[in-house]
């Protein structure tokens, strides 16, 4: 099956991908192993694509998801089951084999864990989000310092394809006038870095080991659904969790 791996430099103990649309499955618009549970979307397409996530993505068992809603929430994955009842836009763990999962169609999905896989977050992040807080959120869950921990931003919208309002980049630059770096005009459009933005908010909160998707869901229309392309969508599945078998932490808990 067609997944997006982290490119960052490490071999260790977490198991972390975001899913595709696997088009060979199924050339249906949203049937493309879409794995969203929102609202619009036939849960005849949803139920089976959840089935086969244990088997086709080697899962130690299914995701625990959220109700996202843009906000800045993080939970801690022993608070959920595996519906979406929970309103919150990142999961938090230092339990092995516990699935974190969020799901996304342009807004950027981020893995943040520490160097020796004991405590992991998955983080999705859109606009709203990096503007609110979700990745500060995020940190203040783990108990290793900031400057050890890993993040790997996976496929979201580039900036090619994200074309803003001056207002949105007026909301950004009030925030942090450094963020004027992840905006540029270009045939009279402003257009938004999101991967630039949420990289200066990790290496300012002191995760600087930043590994980034090299790519875009927006122009990649056979691999990843984009809200800002198609409108009413699928959504892909970032996931991942410490696995027992190799992570330190499992040795605490043997």
């Amino acid at each position: 099956m067609d997944v997006v791996s982290p490119n960052w430099a490490h071999d260790f103990g977490i198991q972390a991908f975001t899913t595709t649309r696997n088009r060979e499955w199924n050339q249906e618009p949203c049937a493309a192993f879409n794995l969203s549970a929102q609202p619009g979307h036939t849960n005849t397409v949803i139920a089976p694509n959840l089935e086969l996530c244990l088997p086709a993505l080697k899962l130690p068992q299914l995701p625990r998801w959220l109700h996202q809603v843009h906000g800045s929430r993080t939970v801690d994955v022993t608070d959920l089951n595996s519906s979406f009842e929970i309103n919150a836009d990142a999961i938090y763990t230092h339990l092995p084999d516990h699935v974190c999962g969020i799901l996304t169609a342009d807004c950027l999905p981020i893995v943040i864990c520490d160097q020796n896989a004991t405590e992991i977050a998955v983080v999705h992040a859109g606009w709203r989000g990096l503007l609110c807080g979700v990745i500060e959120s995020s940190l203040r869950k783990f108990s290793t310092p900031a400057t050890r921990l890993i993040a790997w931003i996976g496929p979201g919208i580039s900036r090619q394809a994200y074309t803003v309002d001056p207002s949105f980049r007026r909301r950004f630059i009030y925030a942090d006038a450094a963020f004027d770096r992840a905006f540029f005009f270009s045939n009279g459009k402003w257009h938004a870095d999101l991967y630039a933005i949420a990289e200066m908010r990790l290496n300012g909160l002191g995760v600087t080991d930043v590994a980034c998707y090299d790519g875009c869901t927006f122009s990649e229309p056979d691999r990843f659904y984009s809200n800002r392309r198609d409108g009413v969508t699928g959504r892909m599945a970032t996931i991942a969790w410490i696995d027992s078998g190799t992570s330190s932490t499992a040795q605490q808990y043997e």
